[in-house]
């Protein structure tokens, strides 16, 4: 869920910004019974644009791990992951830089980014002026979801560089996928209550950008603490399994049709 500087960044105009933010007000405002907020701190937000905390009940994504498990793909060595839209408020750029420098100490690594979107040339042109040429690969969409499993399974490392998140399923995907996360710590991000620092992967201040690359670095180079990180991830995410989280969303509405 956007704040309005979010929705600015993300549409590179005012106008738009302002008018996605209003959109954003008006649906909060709609006549309701309950909420459904992913994260505490989408929940935070919506109390903030004055709607009543009881009305508010937090529901995070799901994940498909029968899905996930059942994927048997061979690991690419060194292989790092962005999944999601290449838009401005989602900063690949960031991670590009940041991998620039990761190649310098581990030379076999790869930077996988999957997805599509506006700003796909714009990067495009970025790993080529950092030499980065046939050490980043862009996928475009994949076809199915079953492809997407496929790359997390493949993977090493999962990053999400982004500025905002409601939650990101993405993240909780790759954790399916038993990949440490790397993500921005950025007040009201729905990502600090999927990421725990130090345990499940590392959170870095988008200030502190050259801590971006040295964490990748750490945990491409020592085996354990990934492999460490990356169970914790997975034992995380099993709660949220997408039948389990379903029976608690028809609760929350069969709940509604009672008190109505």
């Amino acid at each position: 869920m956007y704040r309005l500087s979010n929705w600015i960044d993300d549409q590179g105009s005012l106008f738009w910004g302002l008018m996605g933010h209003a959109v954003t007000l008006g649906a909060a405002r709609l006549a309701h019974d309950r909420i459904i907020a992913v994260s505490p701190q989408v929940k935070e937000k919506l109390i903030a644009m004055g709607l009543k905390p009881q009305d508010i009940t937090v529901i995070p994504n799901g994940v498909d791990l029968k899905l996930f498990d059942s994927a048997r793909d061979e690991k690419a060595p060194c292989q790092v992951l962005y999944v999601g839209r290449l838009i401005r408020l989602k900063r690949v750029d960031r991670l590009m830089y940041a991998f620039a420098e990761v190649k310098r100490h581990v030379p076999k690594a790869t930077l996988k980014i999957v997805g599509d979107g506006p700003e796909r040339a714009c990067l495009e042109r970025l790993a080529h002026s950092l030499g980065l040429d046939g050490r980043v690969i862009f996928t475009g969409v994949t076809p199915t979801y079953g492809a997407v499993v496929s790359h997390f399974k493949q993977s090493s490392v999962f990053v999400l560089p982004s500025s905002a998140e409601g939650e990101s399923v993405a993240s909780k995907e790759a954790m399916a996928a038993g990949l440490p996360v790397i993500a921005m710590k950025i007040n009201g991000s729905g990502v600090l209550s999927v990421v725990h620092d130090g345990k499940n992967g590392f959170l870095v201040e988008p200030s502190e950008s050259h801590l971006l690359a040295e964490r990748i670095i750490e945990l491409l180079q020592d085996e354990e603490k990934r492999r460490t990180m990356g169970d914790a991830a997975r034992k995380f995410v099993e709660s949220c399994d997408w039948m389990t989280i379903a029976d608690r969303t028809m609760q929350v509405y069969e709940n509604a049709v009672h008190n109505a």
